[in-house]
């Protein structure tokens, strides 16, 4: 084991004579910094969990669904906001507003205004 400075030196010193718990408090040393820094091996890496997709989420088919109706012509001018309000007015639920906005960010279709028509135009 190497010493890089004079306090690890005498930490190992006090170490062999009180134990460690004693030697850190002696030395004004966190006994997690000590064990940071005389660390022998990484820890091993867990398992590589995938992501799962979240069962509420909507499906391909249900943004596809969001997506036409948001560039509906009924619809273009508006933002995911009314469009919504107007949906629940008539009874329709699709998802909520925030999923709207969700589903046009994931799309990279992130702009949805009056003031954006030129957005309507690549879906």
């Amino acid at each position: 084991m190497t010493f890089t400075t004079a306090r690890d030196q005498a930490l190992e010193e006090l170490t062999g004579l009180v134990g460690r718990v004693q030697a850190c408090a002696a030395l004004g040393v966190s006994r997690a910094t000590y064990y940071r820094h005389h660390r022998r091996s990484r820890a091993p890496a867990g398992p590589r969990r995938e992501r799962r997709r979240h069962p509420r989420a909507l499906t391909p088919e249900e943004e596809i669904r969001v997506l036409d109706v948001l560039h509906s012509p009924e619809f273009a001018d508006m933002a995911p906001a009314e469009i919504y309000a107007i949906l629940l007015d008539r009874g329709v639920y699709l998802c909520s507003e925030s999923t709207m906005y969700r589903v046009l960010r994931r799309r990279g279709v992130g702009c949805h205004s009056k003031s954006s028509r030129a957005c309507h135009s690549r879906w």
